[in-house]
């Protein structure tokens, strides 16, 4: 081989070498793209896991509360149904009460009358004996 072959063959390795870097060059530029699209990826990931831990501790408190909500809507009734024959009591004692004084002008009417009914038979009695 002569030098003007092997100029030839070494330029053409040189050329070669030259479009392998270029291409090295854009396949690096890309592979750094890349890599920063995987950061981006993995810290939404870690921002999702923080937001999925968030709500699933906000459920869990949830079932919490809505356990004490159930205890304290029991209690409730229970006080509310005690309130309402408490009332109820209280209503039958006032109307008795309120009856007391109806029944006892009941009685006084019924006394005068009989003591007037008796009056007039004693007078009538004693009258024609």
């Amino acid at each position: 081989m002569d030098e003007r072959q092997i100029a030839n063959q070494l330029n053409g390795l040189s050329n070669s070498i030259n479009e392998y870097i270029v291409i090295s060059e854009k396949l690096s530029g890309r592979v750094d793209v890349l890599t920063e699209k995987i950061q981006v990826a993995e810290k939404r990931l870690q921002d999702n896991d923080q937001v999925t831990n968030g709500v699933y501790e906000l459920s869990k408190n949830v079932a919490i509360y809505a356990k004490e909500v159930e205890h304290l809507a029991k209690t409730m009734d229970k006080r509310v149904t005690d309130i309402e024959e408490r009332q109820q009591k209280q209503g039958e004692r006032i109307g008795s009460l309120e009856l007391r004084p109806a029944k006892r002008m009941e009685l006084i009417i019924t006394t005068i009358v009989t003591g007037l009914v008796t009056l007039g038979l004693g007078l009538l009695i004693g009258h024609f004996w």
